[in-house]
């Protein structure tokens, strides 16, 4: 391979990984919400740049161990594919609990049914968040 073709497949790995949504867009999401388009697009920046700086170190890093050190560099790769392996059959093992139904006789959601009933079927209310008024003024209380 060319040096050309593993720099554009190494950019297309991270364009990949810079595209794929996880804690960090949440984050940028809260972000630009409470701070503005100026605070999104500052984060947006530092976000990027933290990731390539963290992916060239690491991509960089094992790099040299390859270079310098073949057996180390086999011993990572071997480790990381039995970890792999391991987290996939956890997958593949997991049985989730079983769901529980709540029914309407319980008092958490008979209060939630008494608290948005009355605005919500007249079109009376003013307020744009109602069961916060409702539980405040102490028409639930037990």
């Amino acid at each position: 391979m060319s040096g050309t073709t593993e720099i554009l497949a190494y950019v297309t790995a991270l364009r990949l990984a810079a595209a794929i949504p996880g804690s960090g867009m949440t984050a940028l999401v809260a972000r630009s919400v409470s701070g503005g388009a100026i605070t999104g697009f500052t984060m947006l920046s530092r976000l990027i740049l933290g990731d390539l700086i963290y992916l060239s170190v690491a991509v960089f890093g094992l790099a040299v161990i390859a270079h310098s050190n073949s057996a180390i560099f086999i011993f990572i790769n071997r480790a990381v594919a039995l970890y792999l392996c391991v987290l996939a059959w956890q997958f593949w093992q997991y049985v989730p609990p079983p769901l529980i139904y709540r029914s309407a006789d319980e008092p958490k959601s008979a209060g939630f049914s008494v608290a948005i009933s009355p605005d919500y079927y007249t079109g009376q209310s003013q307020n744009h968040c109602l069961l916060p008024g409702y539980f405040a003024a102490g028409h639930l209380a037990g």
